[in-house]
């Protein structure tokens, strides 16, 4: 999961937030978490997740699909359903093979609707290096989810007056969310619905490479007029 620090510095939070200070990504609701819980393998391909989550008082659809794999990693889809947007917003990153400390990518692509993908780079540093630190468990927890319940361990991390709590499971692929809560400057949460296999990717075409003042404009353009 990544916590929101500034979606996208620490979806993103590692996406978004960085994308935000640059362009116009303000906009975009802020996915709690994006780093794996669980080593991620070629079993997990397919595999897909969807989330209510709230940043705020905004409410969103989100589905985690671990779609293929890259020449470093597994690709990761990100797609955001939400109230502000005319058409859903399709995020893609590259999770490391191996080790989920590994440093994150550069760069993610971004799809409005059904328009071309774009690419920008943004440094992403790994979100939050204390997550799953056996410092940060709190205990083993059983708790209900999308009609079913999930043995889950909980952690909680406190970082600049924030907390930040995840419940995580191996029952919960691709990357083990059950929930996550962060509480304090803007509170978020991240509660899951459902699970399912074989998803596909929803980007096929090679992104254009954008700066993130462009990639802000197609983002505004995107918004439901008030």
């Amino acid at each position: 999961m990544i916590p929101n620090t500034g979606v996208l510095k620490a979806l993103v939070l590692s996406v978004v937030s960085v994308a935000a200070r640059e362009s116009s990504a303000q906009y975009l609701p802020i996915v709690p978490t994006l780093q794996p819980a669980l080593e991620l393998d070629d079993s997990q391909i397919g595999a897909w997740a969807e989330y209510r989550a709230m940043n705020g008082a905004l409410e969103s659809k989100q589905r985690l699909a671990l779609v293929g794999q890259g020449p470093k990693g597994y690709f990761l889809e990100v797609r955001v359903e939400s109230p502000l947007f005319q058409e859903p917003v399709v995020f893609r990153f590259e999770l490391p093979v191996g080790n989920v400390k590994a440093s994150a990518q550069p760069w993610i692509d971004v799809m409005v609707g059904r328009r071309p993908p774009m690419r920008v780079l943004i440094p992403m540093p790994p979100p939050f290096p204390e997550f799953l630190a056996s410092n940060a468990l709190v205990g083993q927890e059983r708790i209900s989810a999308g009609a079913r319940s999930f043995a889950t361990m909980h952690y909680r991390n406190e970082k600049g007056g924030d907390v930040f709590e995840y419940w995580v499971s191996r029952e919960a692929p691709p990357l083990g969310i059950v929930r996550s809560v962060k509480s304090g400057s803007i509170a978020s949460e991240m509660q899951l619905l459902r699970l399912g296999q074989g998803a596909r990717p929803e980007i096929i075409n090679t992104p254009r490479q954008v700066d993130p003042a462009e990639l802000g404009l197609e983002l505004k353009q995107n918004l439901r007029k008030q």
